[in-house]
């Protein structure tokens, strides 16, 4: 079930998602909402069902003049997507870049990856954890048979303290 509770933020409630073909509905629509931003960050990114749906909304709240902003990792995107693909996705007018660009040479840096999968929208609504934007995520492509990675939704105030604290 798609339990919602309380978390230990005043006024911010979470819900968890099992598997990637619960939670993407909801991200598909939370997407088709967004009245100021969306700020996305993700490890893999790899075209198909899922990427086309998102980029689609994603090209579409540009126009509507929503703040689109979209992080992915260099090395995470290797395989997934062309060279330079942020160039493309800022021609839609979206915000984009990836992070540590590989630049073919071995060394330490590679280690230092963003795994973070993270979608933000308007500062009301958020999304982390373990799927990227794949179709695997959300058992569109069994290559890798069923696929399980959870998702917690984050709503609300946000806010560790009630009012301010001042130092005496």
């Amino acid at each position: 079930s798609n339990d919602t509770f309380n978390s230990l933020c005043e006024n911010t409630f979470c819900k968890y998602y099992k598997c990637g073909e619960d939670f993407y509905d909801i991200l598909l629509m939370k997407l088709k909402e967004a009245k100021k931003y969306i700020f996305m960050e993700y490890f893999i990114v790899e075209k198909g069902i899922m990427w086309n749906e998102i980029l689609e909304i994603l090209k579409q709240k540009v126009k509507d003049g929503v703040e689109v902003r979209f992080l992915y990792d260099d090395i995470g995107c290797l395989f997934t997507l062309p060279s330079n693909y942020y160039k493309k996705l800022n021609s839609y007018g979206i915000k984009a870049n990836c992070f540590a660009k590989f630049n073919g040479r071995a060394n330490s840096s590679h280690n230092n990856r963003s795994h973070r999968k993270i979608t933000i929208i308007d500062g009301e609504v958020a999304f982390t954890g373990g799927i990227n934007i794949a179709d695997e995520y959300i058992n569109k492509n069994d290559r890798l048979g069923y696929w399980k990675d959870s998702v917690i939704e984050i709503y609300g105030k946000g806010s560790l303290v009630k009012e301010s604290v001042t130092t005496p």
